[in-house]
């Protein structure tokens, strides 16, 4: 696995030589300017010019100070405009960058695995809808990124059938209301939005366990109570069997999941023969950044290989627990 300074030395080399690069970053040196200038303009234009005309309308010989309001509307609005603008400058270089380097980036990160990636798929409805955090019925609209498949080795390091799999997806409900005239109003309510990923075992387990997700429609899963006090208050976990459920959760298992949610909120299932997860919020390798270097922005790769890392090894280390 490559180190941080191996990864931000690659980053470095990589960008150095592209001027769209060092012009981003002169922008986002300015980025809490634009914001000020956004939030200004947008503050004052509207009252400059409701005040404005109140003023020349009520206020006799109000016509003066109307006017010097209607210049200062007028200056408040072109600030919002310039502010939004800069603004949306900054969000082209971030997605200038990950047009160009997203994927050179994520052959280095990878470059010692069997994998298989493709910015423009997605994991089907079916099997996101097959785990317990939807019903297929509620989603009109779905869509997604960044399919990623990480193959899990056999024990001797060769090629297996068993592959981690995962991408970006947005799904949402349509949602009809009616205001007290009956004018039927449509929006779309967002069900999920993050990462969601599975994994396919070769055997069914005889029974379930979730993590920070409530087994939906399976009322005969209790509430775990580990001997972890901490672990505990971080997670919820549900188990059909209390004993299995611990044996299921080992105490490496629990480590890991620690050391994972220090880097992002997760959910956690299996059941039958699948291993399902999401990372809510959570966008595989998006380039944003709030520092001041684009370059930072590639440092959240190396958090989502870490993300991912750890699935897979917990799952490789643990086959015995695991059965691949």
């Amino acid at each position: 696995m490559k180190t941080i300074e191996e990864f931000k030395q690659y980053i470095e080399d990589l960008l150095s030589k592209d001027e769209s690069i060092s012009k981003a970053n002169e922008r986002l040196t300015h980025r809490k300017k634009y914001n000020l200038m956004i939030g200004l303009g947008f503050g004052l234009f509207l009252p400059c010019f409701i005040l404005a005309i109140v003023l020349g309308n009520v206020i006799e010989g109000g016509w003066v100070l109307s006017i010097i309001l209607g210049v200062l509307g007028i200056a408040s609005f072109v600030t919002f405009i310039i502010g939004v603008i800069k603004k949306n400058a900054i969000y082209g270089a971030f997605a200038y960058m990950g047009s160009v380097y997203k994927r050179r980036v994520i052959e280095y990160l990878f470059r010692d695995m069997d994998y298989y990636y493709d910015q423009s798929k997605y994991i089907g409805l079916s099997k996101f809808c097959s785990g317990c955090y939807v019903d297929s019925g509620r989603v009109d609209v779905y869509k997604g990124e960044d399919l990623l498949k990480v193959n899990i080795p056999n024990d001797d390091k060769s090629l297996s059938d068993n592959w981690l799999v995962m991408s970006d997806l947005h799904a949402q409900e349509r949602v009809v209301t009616r205001d007290k005239d009956g004018k039927t109003e449509v929006h779309y309510r967002t069900i999920f939005m993050g990462t969601f990923g599975y994994l396919d075992f070769p055997y069914s387990f005889q029974h379930e366990l979730y993590i920070n997700v409530y087994p939906r429609g399976l009322k005969k899963c209790q509430q775990l109570k580990l001997e972890d006090v901490e672990f505990n208050k971080k997670f919820k976990v549900y188990s059909d069997d209390q004993i299995e459920g611990r044996y299921m959760l080992t105490t490496e298992m629990m480590l890991k999941l620690k050391e994972l949610s220090k880097l992002t909120y997760f959910t956690f299932e299996i059941s039958d023969n699948h291993l399902y997860f999401t990372l809510p919020g959570q966008g595989l390798f998006s380039p944003m950044t709030k520092s001041d270097r684009l370059q930072d922005g590639f440092l959240k790769f190396y958090n989502d290989y870490l993300v991912i890392f750890s699935i897979v090894k917990e799952i490789a280390d643990n086959n015995k627990i695991f059965k691949i």
